[in-house]
């Protein structure tokens, strides 16, 4: 379903819903991605509020899965390098999925010509 979400494409409509699901944010300062000056940060995302972002249905969370002091889905980890313009460069996303750990990682490589 997020696959389906990122292909359909997520445009400025859903960012700032997404951003309200951002419960926190580290810089971990200076990285390099592929050889590239990039810069780090990591964020932890509300799940719920990040899949009614994006339009999607997320299944129930496990028992193994569920630590938010709600009892909902526990905060995903989103990792992410930003360019020296200030691009995303790449994007990890790590999750508990039906008991296993699930690590999503997603490279910018170009850009579109409108």
């Amino acid at each position: 379903m997020t696959l389906s979400a990122i292909v359909d494409g997520i445009g400025p409509a859903e960012y700032e819903p997404f951003a309200a699901a951002i419960l926190a944010v580290s810089d971990l300062g200076q990285d390099s991605i592929d050889g590239a000056p990039a810069h780090h940060f990591r964020a932890r995302v509300d799940a719920e509020k990040s899949a009614a972002a994006l339009d999607l249905t997320v299944p129930p969370a496990s028992s193994t899965e569920s630590s938010a002091p709600t009892g909902g889905p526990a905060p995903v980890p989103v990792d992410v390098w930003l360019d020296e313009l200030g691009r995303v460069v790449t994007t990890t996303t790590t999750r508990t999925v039906a008991d296993q750990q699930v690590t999503s990682t997603n490279h910018v490589t170009g850009s579109i010509s409108r």
